[in-house]
């Protein structure tokens, strides 16, 4: 091997294992490190090199490379060598950037392993609500254990006091910080998305109303004498599964517990069902709510309208791209009730903030449950879940127990307190709101369905899934 190319590696290697003791807070002297040009390279280069490959190793089979890590990882080194000069600018010892730059370089490979263990060791490692303070607290102490790394490699360049090198580390890693900020991607390798079915959506658009009036003509009609209960669902948001498969099971749920078979409908925003069901949307909505007014009696039925999806402050989200769908607001909503002639109303909503509809929908003939409080977030959204947290605690096992839906919110509300206690989670507080007239009509119901001995559907084994649901706020 040529003397040089030895005698660099050597001296990479030197650098490395000083590296090493900076970042793990071993004894280190910034003399013992070989600073010129030719070892930043080097370092700059076996950093990409290890970045890159454990990437690629996290990723697996079939990892396509992104090109534009690089441009980040280029705004990366430029913040770097720009911080170091702006500290050696204002030491007034250009001299000692360079072996502040080889120094950090050095370090470079314990970063990016400890990264790499935290990234992929517990990120993708069964995350949910209970990790996350975990989660947290290691982001918390590798960023705080990569500002002290800093300020040991100034203190050691510039031999600066304890305190005015924190004040340069925290300067450089703000800069570091903006880097971040302005190119987040830094990931070289992604795994293949699964490709996304077509969607034609001048086709979907007119094939609205002949879905709709579908599910609506196989609706029953009302029975006189007797106390029907209608369901409809309502799935507002396509991008994750749980949302439809919860609305299914739901459903399910009323059609064999709770006598609407034949009086059930469900409007989904999925990419499964765009060619079988009904939009979720405003419009579809409105109309089934305005035909189901005119079979429904309005002094005997009831309507149990669930409503599942993402919500902010005021709002249910509504979302299913390349579709431009509104969202729902809590007077939009109970316009379309008022003007549907619908006069006995339970109204269940999955969604964080849901608790902000409430004002808008209670009322003396209006049974109103939300998942969440109006400012706070609720749990359980993804594509691997079959239910929410809040649908699971509600439908899959309060209701199994009875035909109380009120008595049911008490023990979903149990539940769902007892799971976030034990998660660690900031708590949901579902809400309910009880008109003052509903509450006898909603017994006399329960009497009925009581008295018919109807039955609850077996839980499938997804459904019997406790530990399935990823946590999210929604």
């Amino acid at each position: 091997m040529d003397l040089g190319i030895r005698d660099a590696l050597k001296g990479l290697l030197g650098n490395l294992l000083a590296g090493l003791r900076l970042a793990w807070f071993l004894p280190f002297r910034i003399d013992a490190l070989r600073a010129n040009l030719d070892q930043l390279f080097l370092l700059l280069l076996a950093g990409l090199a290890l970045e890159v490959g454990v990437d690629r190793l996290n990723v697996g089979a079939g990892a396509l490379f992104s090109r534009y890590a690089l441009a980040a990882h280029a705004v990366g080194l430029a913040a770097m060598f720009a911080a170091a000069f702006l500290i050696g600018h204002f030491r007034r010892q250009p001299e000692r950037v360079l072996p502040l730059l080889v120094a950090i370089a050095a370090t470079a490979p314990s970063l990016a392993l400890a990264a790499a263990a935290y990234e992929y060791r517990l990120v993708p490692a069964d995350l949910g609500a209970s990790r996350m303070p975990i989660l947290w607290t290691a982001y918390v102490a590798f960023v705080l254990w990569q500002v002290a790394v800093i300020l040991r490699a100034v203190r050691a360049a510039f031999g600066v006091r304890i305190f005015k090198g924190l004040g340069y580390a925290v300067v450089y890693s703000a800069i570091m910080a903006g880097s971040l900020y302005t190119f987040p991607t830094r990931n070289f390798w992604y795994a293949p998305q699964p490709r996304r079915a077509r969607i034609d959506v001048e086709s979907t658009y007119y094939a609205q109303n002949r879905l709709l009036e579908r599910a609506l003509g196989a609706l029953a009609a009302q029975r006189p004498g007797v106390s029907d209960l209608y369901f409809v669902g309502f799935g507002g948001y396509a991008d994750q599964g749980v949302f439809m498969r919860e609305i299914g099971s739901v459903r399910t749920l009323f059609d064999r517990r709770f006598d609407t078979r034949k009086r059930s409908l469900v409007l989904v925003n999925n990419r499964r069902t765009v060619a079988r069901l009904p939009l979720a949307n405003g419009h579809n909505l409105a109309g089934a709510l305005k035909r189901l007014g005119g079979i429904m009696d309005p002094q005997e039925d009831v309507l149990f309208l669930y409503l599942t999806s993402h919500g902010a402050p005021g709002d249910l989200a509504v979302d299913f791209p390349p579709l431009g769908l509104n969202d729902i607001s809590p007077g939009e909503l109970r316009r379309m009730l008022d003007a549907a002639g619908i006069k006995w109303r339970v109204i269940v909503i999955s969604a964080c903030y849901s608790g902000s509809f409430i004002e808008a929908l209670r009322g003396p003939d209006a049974l109103v449950i939300t998942a969440a409080a109006r400012d706070r977030t609720s749990f359980g959204c993804s594509n691997q879940a079959d239910y929410t947290y809040f649908g699971r605690a509600y439908f899959a096992q309060a209701l199994r127990e009875g035909y109380s839906f009120t008595a049911a919110f008490s023990r979903a509300s149990a539940l769902i307190r007892a799971r976030e206690r034990r998660e660690k989670i900031t708590p949901s507080r579902p809400q309910m709101a009880l008109g003052s007239a509903i509450g006898a009509k909603l017994a006399q119901l329960q009497r009925r369905l009581a008295a018919a001995g109807q039955t609850a559907p077996a839980a499938t084994p997804a459904c019997a899934r406790q530990g399935a649901a990823a946590a999210c706020r929604r």
